[in-house]
């Protein structure tokens, strides 16, 4: 059992099992490999940015649900195909030309989503709001736009909505992280970018953006 907080609700009703496997955990975390220890973490901010009433891309979100915040997010158990022309890649390059995010994190995310699909749910996010869910699976299912957000939407009424993540770029410091993300559902596409530093060991949102553009933006299946 790799998470502490599970360890500490297993104790909390079976003591001794608890202390069994509560003992095995700082040695499983000692053993995990930092790149994903360190995905996991960057991950974990973007997630919980997405999740804040504060975020001012939510700012629609909560004009439309009367101004109740959602309890959770559904993230996408793998990340979807990344393909040459993507409008986040674009936004990425467009932000790199500018200067407002250095340059190579646009290669970086490329080269990190080239071998296909990760799977996100496996890097064991700790925060009990993430919920995960094979949303190109349901897309298939649902291929229509507005059928795909009437059956999420009946699934997941309280969430905030999905969100797909690819695996991030780091700077060449180790302290700087992108990560681009997908997010719906929604009439028209959406596309994110997330600028993230870090600071004795805590990964923060520095900067964020979106593009918003014509045509609904369905999950698919990875390759």
């Amino acid at each position: 059992m790799q998470n502490p907080r599970m360890c500490l609700r297993v104790a909390s009703r079976m003591p001794l099992l608890g202390l069994i496997l509560c003992v095995s955990v700082p040695q499983a975390m000692a053993d995990e490999p930092a790149e994903r220890v360190r995905d996991r973490k960057v991950l974990e901010a973007v997630f919980a940015d997405q999740m804040d009433p504060g975020n001012p891309l939510n700012e629609n979100f909560l004009r439309n649900n009367q101004g109740k915040a959602g309890r959770g997010i559904v993230v996408g158990v793998d990340t979807w195909p990344l393909k040459a022309g993507d409008r986040h890649l674009a936004l990425l390059d467009r932000l790199e030309s500018s200067g407002k995010i250095a340059r190579g994190h646009g290669e970086g995310v490329r080269r990190r989503n080239a071998t296909g699909p990760a799977h996100l749910k496996e890097l064991g996010i700790e925060d009990e709001r993430v919920k995960f869910a094979d949303l190109a699976k349901l897309a298939a299912a649902h291929p229509g736009s507005e059928e795909f957000a009437d059956v999420f939407w009946a699934r997941y009424p309280e969430s905030w909505g999905f969100t797909n993540a690819y695996l991030p770029s780091f700077g060449e410091d180790g302290r700087t992280a992108v990560v681009v993300i997908d997010t719906g559902p929604s009439p028209h596409g959406t596309a994110e970018v997330y600028l993230l530093g870090e600071s004795d060991g805590d990964w923060k949102v520095k900067a964020r953006w979106r593009e918003i553009f014509r045509g609904p933006l369905l999950p698919e299946r990875g390759r």
